[in-house]
C-alpha cells in the first residue's frame, strides 16, 4: 500500500516495429494527455536485453477498471498499431504486500 491506497497495476509486453519511433509517439503530449484521462498515474517503459523490439510497460493506474477498459478502448488498439505494436500480452495486477 502507498499512502492509505492499494497499488493497481498493469504488465504489458509486446513487440514493435521499431523502439525509438514507437517511444517518440508513446512520448507525445497527446500520448501522456490520454493516459492520464483514462487514470494513469505513472508508468515504467523497459525494453528486453536479449531483444530491443520487445516492450515490456508497467502502468500504475488509479483503479483497475479503468485500465480495463482503456486496454480495451477502439482508440487504444488504432494508436498502438498506427505506432508499429504488435500484439499485446497484458496482465492486470494488485500490490500483494512488501
Amino acid at each position: 500500500m502507498r499512502g492509505g491506497w492499494t497499488l493497481k497495476s498493469l504488465l504489458s509486453k509486446f513487440d514493435v516495429e521499431d523502439f525509438d519511433s514507437w517511444k517518440a509517439g508513446f512520448d507525445t503530449e497527446e500520448g501522456a494527455a490520454f493516459r492520464k484521462q483514462a487514470g494513469q498515474k505513472s508508468y515504467q517503459v523497459f525494453r528486453a536485453v536479449d531483444d530491443p523490439k520487445t516492450v515490456i510497460l508497467l502502468v500504475d493506474w488509479d483503479d483497475l477498471e479503468n485500465a480495463r477498459k482503456q486496454c480495451a478502448s477502439e482508440e487504444l488498439a488504432e494508436v498502438h498499431r498506427q505506432s508499429g505494436g504488435g500484439p499485446l500480452d497484458t496482465t492486470f495486477l494488485e500490490a500483494a504486500g512488501s
